[in-house]
């Protein structure tokens, strides 16, 4: 079976103040020039542009997508606080029943190995 190479993508993105990310236009890696530091993030994002607020010239295609982004972001957000992060807290209090346990064992273990020298 064929396998395909993967390639690493870049990307100059449009985003809100917040990180979200509305608009993502796949670049070619950008040279680096001299006397600039290029910096490419782990998700291949080499050029931010934030918006600070609605562009004048903006169409109204990307007015679509970008309300339509920042809704999915805030969907996203309110069911990670509702059904996730829940869980990950029940999750965190048994760890810390079992931490608990573990400790007093060795404290257990401690005592009862230097009682018997």
């Amino acid at each position: 079976m064929f396998k395909l190479k993967r390639k690493k993508a870049h990307y100059s993105v449009h985003a809100l103040r917040d990180g979200t990310i509305w608009l993502a236009v796949l670049t070619r890696k950008p040279r680096k020039k001299p006397h600039q530091k290029l910096e490419i993030d782990e998700d291949g994002i080499h050029t931010w542009y934030l918006d600070e607020e609605i562009p004048h010239n903006m169409t109204d295609w990307a007015r679509s997508v970008r309300y339509s982004t920042v809704a999915t972001a805030l969907n996203f957000r309110r069911t990670i606080r509702e059904q996730i992060e829940p869980k990950l807290d029940e999750i965190m209090r048994q760890l810390a029943g079992i931490e608990e346990r573990l400790t007093q064992m060795e404290k257990n273990t401690d005592t009862g190995s230097s009682a018997d020298r």
